[in-house]
């Protein structure tokens, strides 16, 4: 490499950290223009997921009102997402009478004592002029007035919470299947798990079968001895596994090794979408001022 090519390489790095320290930190950024560039060197990070897809079912006798619905089954197995659903098992339904409301329905309004309104007494301190002394005076005065209970509207009593007013409560068997992904992640260089997650990167391998089997690859021998033990501890853990998911991402990453103030310091750049990893950062540690 040219030295004209490897300064431009070098401001490029420069101005990837700079946009990266801009959008992190709100202090002093000066140690990134100051900062000796070392060493620049290439390399290819991969970045290997499992996903073991299980299902649990748990069942329980449901008393509810009549109207009430049950959620749908929705019979995925193929989108890997954690999720409760509910099932009312057929012929197991019975009607029993409510024992809330003793089958009436309704309970007596306890606001109004079942009378459907309030007799309400105000006293009133009226101002007048003797006719006799020419002295103005003031008197107690009682008034009484009638208002429409707000506890029952007047109706003397409120429809029972539990039965809907319909005297009956439904009685059945619930299924209640419980979905989880359950994820194993190795990476072959450390770097947060999101960014190699979300990266570009190129798939090279992206399988989904629930007779998967663990990868064999030549590319990196700890993922083929990683992929054999998750696989391996998935089928002793995961009794019920419904679904099996992996994949293996090449992630082009840019190594960058700096001097700083006579300190050393290494950064990442994840090569296409220009994403940084600076575990060591100097303004993470130093309060430096301009």
């Amino acid at each position: 490499m040219s030295i004209g090519n490897q300064q431009f390489e070098y401001e490029k790095i420069r101005n990837i950290l700079q946009k990266y320290v801009e959008k992190t930190w709100t202090l002093n950024r000066q140690c990134v223009k100051d900062m000796n560039i070392e060493t620049v060197s290439k390399q290819t990070v991969y970045y290997y997921k499992l996903e073991i897809f299980t299902k649990t079912e748990q069942e329980s006798i449901v008393i509810t009102t009549l109207q009430q619905k049950q959620n749908k089954y929705l019979h995925n197995y193929d989108d890997f997402e954690d999720r409760i659903e509910i099932l009312e098992i057929n012929n197991t339904q019975k009607y029993i009478d409510c024992h809330y409301c003793a089958t009436t329905g309704f309970f007596i309004c306890q606001i109004c004592s079942g009378n459907g309104q309030f007799v309400n007494f105000a006293h009133v301190y009226l101002k007048y002029l003797c006719i006799n002394c020419k002295k103005f005076k003031s008197d107690l005065f009682n008034s009484q007035c009638i208002s429409v209970c707000h506890g029952c509207s007047g109706s003397t009593h409120i429809m029972c919470k539990n039965c809907k007013g319909n005297r009956k409560l439904k009685e059945f068997v619930e299924k209640k299947l419980i979905f989880r992904n359950n994820i194993y992640e190795y990476i072959t260089l450390f770097l947060p798990n999101v960014l190699n997650e979300n990266s570009i990167g190129e798939f090279l391998i992206f399988e989904t079968d629930d007779n998967l089997k663990h990868l064999s690859t030549e590319n990196d021998r700890l993922i083929h001895f990683k992929s054999s033990e998750w696989f391996n501890d998935a089928d002793k853990q995961f009794k019920n596994c419904i679904n099996k998911r992996h994949s293996l991402k090449k992630i082009d990453v840019i190594t960058v090794t700096y001097n700083w103030n006579n300190i050393m310091g290494i950064f990442y750049i994840y090569d296409v979408d220009n994403k940084v990893y600076a575990p060591n950062f100097p303004i993470r540690t130093f309060w430096i001022f301009p």
